[in-house]
């Protein structure tokens, strides 16, 4: 990725970004994480690229409006001096639906509001580059899949404590897919003892909504799980797990995946097409090399999805040094779990799986930026369509519009 100050150059690369100061360093990292190579970021919002275009051409820009008094007389003019050819994404801090509308009527691809998500980012460019347009296929959930490198490193107890903190924190309908065949912990986790009809389910022909409502549990409010008990899930195929995915979707906004390390039938499929991907490891060895292979084969962010590596501390501890394990695995560990010690133990002792406060930072701030109301960070903590592009649009990844 190049960088300028917004002035002449003999060969315009593919995509052209004018951003302002403030939001220069978040831009560039989403444009990063897409592995952008050949965007060119320019110093300078909408005013330097009605300039640049002036002089040159590109095929595709991305222009912050942020500081621009009167965006759709900038954007008219921007798009005046453009190759009609061109084509234009606008974003910005203004979350205005009349301010969208009308850049629409202009012929902007689309405008995405700060701070840019990051699947939404890769859906415009995507356009942008191709020359598609959008289709509304109706409302869809994201699904979330959540599995250990290895086992015994609490996958199952930050797939529950997350969900209930989407759920009845941030006020989004979450569904649960307890996808262990061998122990289904979130009936004891959740305290739920209805929700025992997974295999049952995947194995229909035709999922009837109102049969896939009956088989979840409820939870809280805004919380639902769907497990299979101590009965074995039936071999099921990809095709089969995809049409339930895709169902399930249709139910609730988020569907998040606990999916055990020993990964059964189709659930690299998940993990390969979720819109968010959490790897849950520890430092050691072994770990070090599960996590590498597992991030091999379920590919990186280019798409715009998620992934966010978790470490657990306490175990594995002093194995590995933090530094090293990121070096082995070739990206940093974005978050790690406290030592909350016997506190979840004794809280199960009681009843189902209670509040854990020593968890709360990291499920904060997983949580916001799954759900869009946090910005991702740098460093350690930069970052958390589709089973759904058959889960949402390349053949890659395919659920909600199965």
């Amino acid at each position: 990725m190049s960088t300028s100050n917004g002035t002449a150059a003999d060969a315009a690369p593919t995509l052209q970004a004018f951003v302002s100061a403030a939001n220069r360093e978040h831009i560039q990292s989403q444009l990063g994480r897409l592995l952008q190579a050949d965007a060119s970021i320019n110093n300078g919002g909408l005013q330097t690229a009605i300039q640049w275009c002036r002089q040159q051409q590109a095929d595709v820009l991305l222009v912050d409006l942020d500081g621009y008094s009167n965006p759709i007389d900038g954007m008219r003019l921007l798009l005046s001096h453009c190759d009609p050819a061109c084509r234009v994404i606008a974003v910005g801090h203004q979350p205005d639906i009349n301010l969208y509308r009308s850049l629409q009527r202009l012929g902007v691809i689309d405008y995405l509001a700060l701070p840019l998500p990051l699947d939404l980012l890769a859906t415009a460019i995507n356009l942008a580059r191709t020359g598609q347009t959008w289709q509304y296929n109706g409302h869809s959930g994201r699904t979330i899949a959540i599995t250990g490198a290895v086992g015994g490193v609490g996958t199952s107890t930050l797939a529950a404590a997350l969900a209930q903190t989407l759920a009845d924190d941030c006020r989004i309908p979450t569904a649960l897919v307890d996808y262990d065949q061998q122990k289904s912990d979130q009936l004891l986790y959740l305290g739920d003892s209805s929700s025992a009809s997974l295999g049952s389910v995947m194995a229909t022909p035709n999922i009837d909504q109102r049969l896939l409502q009956r088989s979840l549990g409820q939870i809280s409010e805004r919380l639902s799980l769907i497990s299979q008990g101590q009965e074995e899930i039936p071999d099921v195929t990809t095709e089969q797990v995809f049409q339930f995915g895709s169902a399930l979707c249709q139910l609730a906004n988020l569907v998040l995946w606990d999916i055990p390390a020993a990964r059964p039938a189709a659930s690299m499929d998940v993990l390969r097409a979720a819109q968010v991907r959490i790897l849950v490891t520890e430092y050691s060895v072994n770990a070090a090399r599960q996590t590498r292979l597992l991030l091999d084969q379920i590919g990186d962010e280019s798409d715009g999805q998620q992934l966010f590596v978790v470490a657990s501390p306490a175990h594995g501890k002093g194995v590995v040094s933090r530094s090293a394990f990121a070096e082995f695995i070739g990206r940093e560990v974005d978050f790690e779990l406290p030592d909350v010690g016997n506190t979840l133990a004794n809280n199960l002792l009681q009843g189902p799986l209670g509040k854990c406060p020593q968890l709360n930072p990291v499920l904060d701030q997983l949580a916001g930026q799954i759900s869009g109301q946090q910005q991702s960070g740098n460093g350690s903590n930069r970052g958390l369509k589709s089973l759904l592009g058959k889960f949402k649009r390349s053949p890659r990844r395919q659920l909600a519009e199965a």
